[in-house]
C-alpha cells in the first residue's frame, strides 16, 4: 500500500500538467532574479555617478546627498569582496572643453607675464574655434568604447614609452615602521613575506578583504591591485611592455650576488610554508658561502640604464637558453626580496635618508628596477621597498603595506630574547634554487661601460627629510583649515623664498572614483596662493590680512582638489587631446605650448608633490596603529623639487629631492620649509 501511494505521488509530480507548472515556476523565478539583478546593477551604477557630495562641506549636506548616502549604504551593505565594486565604478567622462581651457588659463595667470598670457589666450581662442571641438569629439567617442578615456594612453606614453632610466626618474621607494618587532633580519623578512602572501590570498585571490571606500562610503576602483604581484616591466626598443604573470608561485631572493628562486604558494595562492619555515629558509641563504653560489655580479645594473640600452643588453643576455630561463624566473616572480648586509637606523632624519637612498637606488647595481616591487631588509630588521611605477600609483602599494604590517603585528609572534619567530613547527626549510648563468662576459662588458652614468645619476640626487613636530593634523583642524592645503601653501611660500618666483606645481590627486582611474593633477600654484605668499612677505601687512589671504588660498585649493577627484581638472584632458592630435595628425600651437611648458620664468613642473592617503583599508587604523606608519615617495620628471609628505596627527613628515646639477639643495628647502610652517602657525597664536 505504501509503495502504491509513493508511486501515485511521484506520477502526479511528473505528470505533464505538474511538470509544466514547475517549468513555468522556474522560469518565473529566473526572470525575477534577472530583473532584480539588472535593476540593482543599473541603480548602483547610476548612484555612483553622483559626485555632488564631494562639493558639500561637513554640516552643510543637502537633502539630495543625504538620500544618496542612505541609498548607497543600503545597496552596498554586506558586499564584502575586495574587487566586488569594480564593474560598478562609473566610466570617466570627458570634461567640457571650454571649462578645461578656462581652468588652464587661470592656472597659468600667476606664472607668466601679461604679454605671455595674452598670447596664450589668443592661442586658446583659436584652438576652441578650430580643431579643438573635433579633437574633443574624438575623445568622447573613445570614452564610449573604453573603460577610461585616458588611463591606457597615460600608461603607454607617460610610463612605458619613456626611454629614461627607471632608477630615481620613475621608480619610488617606501620605508617601513620606525618601531620594528625584531632586529633579527631573517626572522623579520620571513614574517613580513608571509604576511604579504596572506594578504594577497585574502584580498586579491579570495576577495575576503572588504572593498576600499572613500570616507568609508564610496567604493574606489581596485584595478591596480590585480597587477601588484607577478608583474614585470620588460624593456623594448621603442616602448616597454607590462607583463603580468597571474600563475606565478615563486619569489626571487637576492643575496651576496646570488639569486634564489623559492616556491612559496600553490596554484590557488595558498602558502606552502609557515613563517617559521621561511625563517629557516632565509637563515640557510644567509649562511651559505658566497663562493658556492652562481655569481651575477652587477647584472642588475642593466635595469638602471636607459630603457633602450637595457633592451639591447637584455636581448644579448637572453640569447643563451640558460640565461633566458633564469631571467624568466626573475621577471615572473611574485616579487623580489633583497637581503642587505648593512644595518639601518631610521630614528633620525639623516640616517633615515641613508636607508631611503638604499631603497630608492641602492648602489645602482643591486636592485632589479623592472620588478613590480622589491622588499629590502637591513641587517637589523628594518624594511623598505623599491616600486616600479607603471603598474600602480603610490597610494596602492602604501595601502598594501599598511595592511601587511597590521597582519604581521597581529599574526606573527617574535621571541623577546632571541628575536626568532615563535612556533612549534619542526625545523625544515623550503627549497631555494640558485639561478644559473652562462657566458655573462659580453653582457657585463656592455654594462661596465655604463657604470659611470649610473654613479653620476646617484651622486646628482640631493635627498633630505624633515620631521616637523611642532604641530600636525589635529592643530590644523583647530584652525578649521585643510591640512593638505596648509602643506601646499607652505611649499609655495618656501619655493618663492628660495627662487623668488612662482612655479608650476604638480600635486597628485586620486582619480579612482572612476573605473581604471589612476591620478589627476591639482595645480596648487594659483592666483590665491600667490596673493598669500606676497602677503606673508609684505612687511607692511598684518596677521589679519595674512590669515584672510591664507584662508582664501586654502579654499581655492580645496575647490581644485574636488574638481580633480571628479575628473574636472586640466592635465589629463589636455594630455589626451595631445595624444589624439598626434594620432589624427592634427597639430595646433596651443597644444604644442601646453606640451612644452616653456616660458620666460617657467620650465615645466618645478614643484612635484604627493601625499598618499592613509587608512583606505579596514585593517589599518592610523590612531590605533600609529606606530605602524609608513611613507612612500617618488620624484620623477620634476625640474626642481620633488616633495612627498605624510600628515600625522601631531607631526608632518616631508621627504625632499632635487638635482645638484641644477644647483638645488634639498636640505636648504627643508630648513626654509620648517621656517615657513612656523610662520603660518604664528598667524593663529
Amino acid at each position: 500500500l505504501v509503495e502504491k501511494n509513493v508511486l501515485f505521488y511521484i506520477s502526479e509530480y511528473i505528470s505533464p500538467e505538474s511538470f509544466g507548472e514547475s517549468i513555468e515556476f522556474s522560469i518565473s523565478v529566473l526572470l525575477l532574479w534577472l530583473a532584480y539583478s539588472l535593476c540593482y546593477n543599473l541603480l548602483l551604477r547610476w548612484i555612483l555617478t553622483y559626485k555632488g557630495w564631494i562639493f558639500e562641506g561637513r554640516g552643510n549636506t543637502s537633502l539630495l546627498t543625504r538620500v544618496w548616502a542612505v541609498s548607497l549604504r543600503l545597496l552596498t551593505a554586506g558586499k564584502r569582496g575586495f574587487s566586488y565594486f569594480y564593474h560598478f565604478c562609473p566610466h570617466m567622462h570627458v570634461p567640457e572643453l571650454q571649462n578645461t581651457i578656462r581652468r588652464y588659463l587661470l592656472s597659468m595667470k600667476p606664472l607668466i607675464t601679461e604679454k605671455e598670457f595674452a598670447e596664450l589666450k589668443l592661442m586658446s581662442d583659436d584652438f576652441l574655434a578650430s580643431v579643438g571641438p573635433a579633437l574633443n569629439s574624438a575623445l568622447i567617442k573613445k570614452s564610449w568604447l573604453t573603460t577610461n578615456y585616458v588611463t591606457d594612453w597615460w600608461e603607454e606614453y607617460v610610463y612605458l614609452s619613456s626611454r629614461d632610466s627607471l632608477m630615481i626618474n620613475s621608480n619610488y621607494f617606501g620605508l617601513g615602521t620606525e618601531r620594528i618587532p625584531t632586529s633579527r633580519a631573517t626572522s623579520r623578512i620571513a614574517g613580513y613575506v608571509w604576511s604579504i602572501l596572506k594578504w594577497r590570498k585574502d584580498a586579491v585571490i579570495d576577495g575576503k578583504v572588504p572593498p576600499m571606500k572613500l570616507q568609508k562610503l564610496v567604493p574606489l576602483c581596485p584595478m591596480q591591485y590585480k597587477r601588484a604581484f607577478g608583474t614585470n616591466r620588460t624593456p623594448g626598443k621603442d616602448k616597454d611592455s607590462l607583463v603580468y604573470n597571474e600563475q606565478s608561485t615563486h619569489i626571487v631572493v637576492f643575496h651576496n650576488s646570488a639569486v634564489y628562486s623559492i616556491e612559496v604558494v600553490d596554484k590557488n595562492g595558498d602558502s606552502l610554508f609557515s613563517p617559521k619555515q621561511l625563517e629557516y629558509t632565509f637563515d640557510s641563504i644567509k649562511e651559505s658561502e658566497p663562493v658556492a653560489c652562481e655569481k651575477i655580479s652587477h647584472l642588475a645594473a642593466g635595469t638602471s640604464l636607459s630603457r633602450d640600452k637595457w633592451a639591447s643588453i637584455r636581448e644579448t643576455l637572453a640569447s643563451d637558453p640558460q640565461n633566458e630561463e633564469s631571467l624568466a624566473k626573475i621577471e615572473s616572480a611574485l616579487f623580489h626580496v633583497w637581503l642587505d648586509n648593512a644595518p639601518a637606523n631610521v630614528a633620525k632624519p639623516a640616517s633615515m635618508v641613508e636607508f631611503a637612498r638604499r631603497c630608492l637606488h641602492g648602489t645602482g647595481q643591486n636592485l632589479w628596477f623592472d620588478k613590480c616591487f622589491s622588499v629590502i631588509t637591513s641587517s637589523n630588521g628594518h624594511i623598505g621597498q623599491n616600486v616600479e611605477h607603471s603598474w600602480a600609483d603610490g597610494a596602492v602599494i602604501m595601502h598594501i603595506t599598511e595592511e601587511v604590517q597590521v597582519l604581521e603585528h597581529l599574526l606573527v609572534e617574535y621571541a623577546p630574547d632571541t628575536g626568532k619567530i615563535l612556533s612549534n613547527d619542526a625545523q625544515s626549510s623550503l627549497k631555494a634554487d640558485v639561478l644559473k648563468w652562462n657566458s655573462l662576459e659580453k653582457t657585463l662588458v656592455q654594462i661596465d661601460k655604463e657604470l659611470p652614468t649610473i654613479t653620476d645619476e646617484i651622486s646628482n640626487l640631493s635627498l633630505s627629510q624633515l620631521c616637523f613636530s611642532k604641530f600636525g593634523k589635529n592643530t590644523i583642524k583647530k584652525w578649521r583649515l585643510s591640512p593638505d592645503a596648509i602643506c601646499q601653501m607652505a611649499f609655495q611660500l618656501t619655493n618663492f623664498k628660495i627662487r623668488n618666483k612662482f612655479s608650476m606645481t604638480y600635486e597628485a590627486a586620486l582619480a579612482r572614483l572612476f573605473k581604471d582611474g589612476r591620478t589627476e593633477t591639482i595645480r596648487s600654484c594659483t592666483t590665491a596662493s600667490a596673493a598669500f605668499v606676497k602677503e606673508m612677505l609684505d612687511s607692511n601687512s598684518d596677521n589679519q590680512k595674512r590669515r584672510n589671504a591664507l584662508k582664501a588660498a586654502v579654499t581655492s585649493h580645496g575647490e581644485l582638489t574636488k574638481h580633480a577627484m571628479v575628473g574636472e581638472a586640466v592635465d589629463r584632458h589636455l594630455f589626451a587631446l595631445c595624444v589624439a592630435s598626434r594620432g589624427l595628425n592634427i597639430e595646433h600651437e596651443f597644444l604644442n605650448k601646453y606640451r612644452n611648458a616653456k616660458w620666460e620664468n617657467v620650465s615645466g613642473w618645478e614643484l612635484s608633490t604627493s601625499c598618499a592617503p592613509v587608512g583606505l583599508g579596514e585593517l589599518y587604523d592610523p590612531k590605533k596603529y600609529h606606530h605602524l606608519a609608513t611613507i612612500f615617495t617618488g620624484f620623477g620628471w620634476t625640474n626642481g623639487f620633488g616633495i612627498a609628505y605624510l600628515i600625522g596627527d601631531e607631526m608632518l613628515t616631508f621627504c625632499v629631492a632635487s638635482s645638484k646639477h641644477q644647483n638645488l639643495d634639498s636640505q636648504h628647502f627643508c630648513n626654509i620649509l620648517a621656517e615657513s610652517l612656523l610662520e603660518i602657525s604664528a598667524l593663529f597664536e
